[in-house]
């Protein structure tokens, strides 16, 4: 297997796990707030998933010049067509990681903020939104 077919599998992994992540925060950042909020979705992400989204950009690019140097350009372009569209299509139909990972993800971010934080208005709108992310996740799993 060559370069550029291996960078392609692992820019889709790392693609399908940082792009689930974001879908699972933006889901709860709508229940929470009733629309998508960068700044909730922010609170709900660890900054280690921000280190690897930037990953995916730079894996995209690397990709993107090893199937221009292997193959060609009409080549380089399909790739990026693929990481672009295909992405997002072909992740609707792959279940993992499931949900449950993430929000478990969520609630270990949340937690860890929780102990570090020095102030108390901080802290309780921290407990606020890791209790409704608790709550959320009640409802989607029939929890009782």
């Amino acid at each position: 297997m060559n370069i550029a077919i291996i960078l392609l599998v692992i820019d889709w992994l790392v693609f399908n796990y940082v792009f689930k992540y974001q879908r699972i925060t933006l889901i709860l950042s709508r229940k929470y707030t009733g629309k998508g909020s960068v700044e909730y979705q922010k609170l709900l992400t660890p900054n280690w998933i921000g280190v690897i989204g930037w990953l995916v950009n730079i894996l995209h690019i690397s990709t993107a010049i090893a199937f221009f140097m292997i193959y060609g350009w009409v080549e380089a372009v399909f790739y990026l067509l693929l990481s672009f569209i295909g992405y997002g299509i072909i992740d609707a139909f792959i279940p993992l990681p499931p949900t449950g990972y993430y929000i478990e993800l969520i609630k270990k971010s949340l937690r860890a903020d929780i102990k570090n934080s020095k102030k108390t208005i901080q802290k309780n709108e921290l407990e606020k939104i890791l209790q409704m992310v608790i709550d959320a996740e009640k409802v989607e799993y029939n929890i009782n």
